[in-house]
C-alpha cells in the first residue's frame, strides 16, 4: 500500500472500500479481467485516496488532505513523500452543489502546476442550467456530463454554465463532454461482484481511462493538447457544436487517439 492509498478519514493503511463507489468508478476506468473488460484502460495502473465515510459524505479539510497528498504520495506510514510518484490524472467522481465555491481552487492550480490533469464530474443536479457543480466549474477541470444507453443527456446530469468567468468576464464554458452515466455495470466492493450504478461520477472516469489511453501512446501530450483531442472528436448528441448539456457531445476514444496522433505529427521538429 506505500504510495497507492491514503485513508485521512479512518486513518487506516491497508486499501479498503466501505461503500462501493470508489470500487465502481476504479473499475470503470482501469478494472478488467479476462472475462469481464470493464475498464476504458486496463492497463493503467492506479492509487487511491479515501476521502469520504461509508455513508459517501466528506469534509472540505479531508478532501483537501486527499487532494493534497496526490500531488506527493506518501508511505502508509505517512512518510516519504514522493512527487515523483504522483498520477498524470486525478479522476474526481465528486463535487458539492455550489459552483461558485473556490475552495479547492488552490489544489486544482497546484495540479495544473504539476501538469497533473484533472477529469471532474459535473455533478447531478440537471435538468436545470447553471448547476455545475465545484469543482467541474473550474477552468482547469475536464468536466464530465452523463449519458443513457441512447445517447442522450441523462435527465440528471448537471447543465452549464459554470458560475465561475474566465480572463474576460464571461462565464466559463462546461461540461466539455460526455460519457455513458446511467446504470453503469462495474466493480463492487467486495471484490467478487459486479454492481449497477448511475451518475457523473460513472461518466468521468470513462473519459478519465481515455486520456489514459492517449498517455499511454503520447506520454507528453500537454493538458491543452489532450483537450483539443477530446474536444474535437465528440460526437453531437444534442444541440449541433457545443451546449451546454452535452459539451462536445458523446466522448469518442478512438477518434480522440487518431487526433492525438496528428497533433503529435504536426509538432515541429525538435533541433
Amino acid at each position: 500500500d506505500n504510495y497507492n492509498f491514503y485513508d485521512p478519514v479512518n486513518n487506516k493503511t491497508a486499501a479498503y472500500d466501505d461503500h462501493s463507489h470508489g470500487s465502481h468508478v476504479a473499475g470503470t476506468s482501469v478494472g478488467g479481467t479476462a472475462d469481464h473488460l470493464t475498464g476504458m484502460a486496463p492497463g493503467a495502473k492506479f492509487i487511491s485516496a479515501k476521502v469520504f465515510t461509508a455513508g459517501g459524505s466528506g469534509s472540505t479539510a479531508t478532501i483537501l488532505k486527499g487532494l493534497s497528498w496526490m500531488l506527493a504520495p506518501t508511505k502508509s506510514d505517512g512518510t516519504g513523500a514522493d512527487p515523483t510518484k504522483a498520477p498524470d490524472i486525478v479522476s474526481n467522481s465528486w463535487g458539492n452543489s455550489n459552483g461558485a465555491s473556490l475552495s479547492y481552487l488552490d489544489a486544482w492550480k497546484a495540479f495544473e502546476a504539476a501538469g497533473i490533469i484533472p477529469v471532474v464530474a459535473a455533478g447531478n443536479s440537471g435538468p436545470r442550467g447553471d448547476t455545475v457543480g465545484a469543482p467541474g466549474s473550474y477552468p482547469q477541470s475536464i468536466t464530465v456530463g452523463a449519458t443513457d444507453k441512447d445517447d442522450k443527456v441523462a435527465s440528471f446530469s448537471s447543465r452549464g454554465p459554470s458560475k465561475i468567468k474566465d480572463a474576460n468576464g464571461n462565464l466559463i464554458a462546461k461540461p466539455d463532454v460526455s460519457a455513458p452515466g446511467k446504470d453503469i455495470i462495474s466493480a463492487g466492493k467486495n471484490g467478487s461482484e459486479y454492481v449497477k450504478m448511475s451518475g457523473t461520477s460513472m461518466a468521468t472516469p470513462a473519459v478519465s481511462g481515455v486520456i489514459a489511453l492517449l498517455l499511454s501512446k503520447h506520454k507528453d501530450l500537454t493538458h491543452d493538447e489532450i483537450v483539443q483531442s477530446i474536444n474535437t472528436t465528440g460526437k453531437d448528441i444534442d444541440t449541433p457544436g457545443y451546449d451546454y448539456n452535452s459539451g462536445n457531445g458523446l466522448i469518442d476514444a478512438e477518434a480522440a487517439l487518431k487526433a492525438a496522433d496528428a497533433i503529435v505529427a504536426a509538432r515541429p521538429p525538435k533541433a
